[in-house]
């Protein structure tokens, strides 16, 4: 059965995410914020003899990150009413754990796709950087940042591109003004126009996730995409945190790109796509 976690079940929480590392990546960063008390969702167990057989977690963004090897819990009734009562547009997991959810959840909704990726760590040492003549790197608070927000074809081509629905354009000045001045997201410029970008998300007390790695197509091939991301692996390496991304397993240039960087592939993941 499953049941709503509270903080007295943390230690069997993080003991679970301690054991399973490589494959609960997704939970990672809730399981911190759950632990400070600001977590964005709820977490639901499935516990047997005070152990912890499976964690569940839906978070305000309708999204299910979750674990399991049992297929007890897996086909459980008590896992499909709550898929049901949550309603999760997208869902997140190792190649194995969505496999084994895929067919009980197609009693629930009316149409699932598919998108599979690999999950590959940073394994190289201190990752060389070489400076792009004319490409102007920002990060972090900079007097452009107001400039380049009055133009917003960018951020709507960065939205597109990863098959996200558009924003209204308040939200997209807030959303990248906020990110644009932490240290975590980085723009290329080039002549006061955005041309690339990447950022670190999910970060936590061990690690952090390279993410939204994108050139406009004119500036394509010309190593905006390796610089931007040396230099987030680069600040993630200065900071003793492992460097983790996920490229889509039809994208074989990034996966080339990634491993001349020095990472190197380690698990199969998924993430179906929900409509019901």
């Amino acid at each position: 059965m499953l049941i709503k976690l509270t903080h007295e079940h943390l230690p069997i929480i993080s003991d679970y995410i301690e054991q399973f590392h490589d494959d609960v990546i997704y939970l990672m960063k809730p399981v911190e914020l759950f632990a400070t008390g600001d977590a964005k969702g709820v977490f639901y167990g499935a516990i047997e003899n005070n152990q912890l057989l499976g964690l569940f977690y839906f978070s305000n963004k309708s999204v299910l990150a979750f674990h399991t090897l049992s297929p007890k819990v897996l086909g459980s009734l008590d896992f499909l009413k709550s898929i049901k009562a949550h309603k999760p547009k997208f869902i997140k997991a190792n190649q194995a754990m969505i496999d084994g959810v895929y067919k009980l959840i197609c009693r629930a909704v009316s149409e699932i796709t598919e998108s599979k990726s690999t999950l590959m760590y940073y394994e190289g040492g201190p990752t060389p950087i070489d400076s792009l003549e004319g490409f102007d790197l920002i990060s972090g608070k900079h007097a452009l940042v107001d400039e380049l927000l009055g133009d917003l074809k960018f951020f709507i081509d960065v939205e597109s591109h990863f098959g996200r629905q558009s924003k209204a354009i308040n939200d997209i000045v807030k959303t990248f003004k906020a990110m644009i001045e932490e240290e975590n997201y980085l723009l290329v410029v080039k002549d006061r126009e955005m041309v690339a970008q990447g950022l670190i998300e999910d970060e936590t007390e061990k690690m952090g996730i390279l993410s939204g790695i994108y050139v406009s197509p004119k500036y394509r091939k010309l190593g905006l995409g390796e610089r931007v991301s040396r230099e987030l692996t680069s600040r993630l390496v200065s900071r003793d945190k492992r460097a983790v991304l996920f490229v889509k397993n039809n994208n074989s240039n990034a996966r080339r790109l990634y491993e001349k960087i020095g990472y190197k592939s380690i698990k199969q993941y998924a993430v179906l796509t929900i409509s019901y």
